[in-house]
């Protein structure tokens, strides 16, 4: 096979205005694959220790995988690695719809951004050709209006269109990257985008991608559509997923006793019911949709309001994490007014799940006394007061009033609040937590407390699942059995749902082998159901070598006061906390061959994984200077650049 089958980079200097074409050693590929795992191993290479995350020395890698874009199921997801504004860490965010499958699509599978443009940019990609254009009629615009004026000025309706909208350009730390109406929503995209005066990345083309051996590949390809059918999460138009989406979570969560309610004061609530996703699909759906093609699943949904206040209210959404952040969070049982909120935040391009939980976050420091309305100017931050919470959001996007202060995040609030809020400020290492009390499902405690990204729900693992939905494990325990859960739900979703990539919900009825027989096939690179396991905590590896780093040791993986110190009481649940972080850490490290002591990678893990030329980053007086740079070939491009 003579054709490159996967790999092919395009870097944009936005500082000078020039762009390069690379090529990525099959080594890396062999190791990596695509996705989440090549933008973590480049971020690796490619930045140096201490950088400002806003500053013209960081980069946006825009990453797809060997399956992006063919006919394989819910293949369209589009990964992006930086160093997180939010967090001051390693991050990776990733957003479905068309965006990965136009991008390869362009003639690339991956695009690296350095450097800052010196006025308001987008970059266009076309059939291999890139340009920079003037984005000083969109700069300001909302996300929505800005896909469709870009599209006008290009002529180009297939286009695909990641943007930011004022947040991003106001550089709020957890400002997203909106495509379509999917959000690259965590740890502030958005905001790094904005640093680079980059408005918006524009893809399309008619480029095809190419598998090793396809006819192998359509055999692995219709497998994988018959077991996706025989599963009873995912089977067309009957699926838990398929016919409620991620909102069928909140039912199981709620009863469970891990829906967290008032800046998780509490864990359960009847009124929650009135956010289910029977509630939701019964009253405001529009229409089932696959947010990229091919996928039988189609569990985003469109969902409109079609009278009272919030008549008019549109939006593909909300999943599962907003029913969470702008529900029971903020005490608000209102499903129109979330549909509301979620597609407010779309359009100012504000991650959800940051934003409802920072201001969850304020309204309990509101009800404790440790700030007033002098603090809020003006504003009533009761929980469920949700009318304030609109103009909340708007002052957050506009860095303006107290919402300058609540778009700072959770922790830069309690720093700045004082007076014990650090105790219940729900995040894990700057990042805002996911929708899952881990007190009433341990294995959680170290999805948040180790996670690659801070307190993400599911980029370290995602057991919940398995504790609440089956008998094999018991939720409250925090014994060594948590430890082999975690990291294997964590490597999993790791290589095969950001690596190769595969939507999480479609690859939930995809075994292992025929996950393995899909890239083999797309790649010509043999690869067994083991080693897509193997793959992940390779890819997990890297990620946690670039935090350390950054400086995070085992003191930081850690979670809120709240769960150490404070029981849950709901009915069946009685007086549960984390009772012994330490012993889970131990255990967990021990699993993973990291250090007990620092939790850095051991070189004897690093020498196993392939990573070994890592070593001497942490383990040999690594000096803050060092980088390393580029791919395997680098080669000048006569594209065009234009600032019309």
């Amino acid at each position: 096979m003579s054709e490159i089958i996967f790999g092919k980079i395009l870097r944009a200097d936005l500082s000078k205005g020039t762009f390069s074409q690379e090529i990525v050693d099959k080594r890396d590929v062999r190791d990596v694959m695509g996705g989440r795992g090549l933008g973590s191993l480049l971020l690796y290479r490619e930045l140096a220790s201490g950088i400002d995350p806003l500053g013209p020395d960081n980069k946006l890698i825009f990453s797809t995988g060997p399956l992006t874009g063919t006919t394989a199921p819910g293949n369209g997801k589009i990964i992006v690695n930086t160093k997180s504004p939010l967090t001051g860490i390693y991050l990776f965010s990733v957003s479905g719809g068309d965006f990965g499958s136009r991008l390869r699509a362009s003639g690339y599978d991956a695009v690296i951004i350095e450097g800052k443009a010196k006025s308001p940019v987008y970059l266009y990609v076309k059939d291999g050709v890139a340009t920079l254009r003037d984005a000083s009629k969109v700069w300001g615009r909302g996300t929505q209006l800005t896909q469709e004026l870009i599209k006008e000025d290009l002529h180009d309706d297939g286009a695909s269109i990641s943007c930011i909208g004022p947040a991003g350009e106001r550089l709020v730390p957890y400002a997203a990257s909106i495509n379509e109406r999917r959000a690259l929503g965590r740890g502030g995209i958005g905001a790094v985008m904005g640093s680079k005066n980059l408005k918006a990345i524009v893809v399309n083309g008619s480029q095809k991608p190419f598998v090793a051996y396809p006819d192998e590949f359509s055999r692995a390809v219709k497998q994988s559509f018959l077991q996706i059918q025989d599963s009873p999460l995912t089977k067309s138009g009957k699926g838990l997923f398929s016919r409620l989406g991620s909102p069928a979570m909140l039912d199981l969560m709620n009863e469970a006793g891990v829906y967290p309610i008032k800046n998780y004061q509490e864990v359960r609530s009847s009124e929650a019911r009135r956010l289910s996703a029977e509630e939701l699909r019964k009253h405001y759906l529009i229409k089932d949709v696959a947010c990229s093609t091919p996928c039988p699943v189609r569990c985003s949904k469109y969902y409109g309001v079609k009278d009272g206040p919030r008549a008019g209210a549109f939006s593909e959404g909300p999943e599962y994490e907003t029913l969470y952040s702008f529900g029971g969070m903020i005490g608000n049982y209102d499903l129109a007014s979330i549909i509301e909120l979620d597609a407010l935040c779309d359009d100012l391009g504000l991650d959800t799940i940051s934003a409802g939980v920072s201001i969850a976050f304020a309204m309990e420091c509101f009800e404790r006394g440790i700030i007033t309305k002098q603090d809020t100017g003006g504003l009533d931050l009761r929980f469920g007061n949700v009318d304030c919470v609109f103009s909340l959001l708007r002052d957050i996007a506009f860095n303006r009033g107290f919402g300058a202060v609540v778009g700072q995040g959770s922790r830069h609030m309690a720093e700045q609040f004082g007076q014990g809020s650090e105790a219940f400020a729900m995040h894990c290492k700057g990042m805002e937590l996911g929708g899952y009390d881990p007190r009433g499902a341990k294995g959680m405690v170290l999805v948040f407390a180790v996670g690659p990204r801070g307190g993400c729900h599911h980029g370290g693992g995602f057991p919940i699942i398995a504790e609440v939905m089956g008998n094999k494990y018991d939720r409250f325990s925090e014994e060594e059995e948590k430890s082999a859960l975690v990291a294997n739900t964590r490597n999993r979703r790791v290589s095969f749902c950001d690596a190769f990539p595969m939507c999480s919900f479609t690859a939930a009825g995809v075994g292992d082998s025929c996950a393995s027989e899909l890239i083999s096939t797309a790649t010509g690179i043999e690869i067994t159901a083991k080693n897509i396991y193997e793959m992940g905590e390779r890819i997990s590896n890297i990620e946690r070598m670039f935090n350390c780093r950054e400086g995070i040791r085992r003191e930081n993986d850690t979670l809120p006061q709240r769960f150490l110190k404070e029981t849950l009481s709901c009915d069946d649940i009685t007086d549960t906390k984390v009772e012994n972080i330490d012993k889970m850490l131990d255990d967990y490290y021990a699993l993973l061959g990291w250090d007990l002591n620092t939790g850095v990678p051991t070189p004897e893990k690093l020498k196993e994984m392939n990573l070994d030329w890592m070593t001497g980053d942490i383990w040999l007086d690594y000096s803050a200077g060092k980088r390393r740079n580029g791919c395997s070939s680098c080669q000048p491009l006569d594209m065009v650049t234009e600032i019309e």
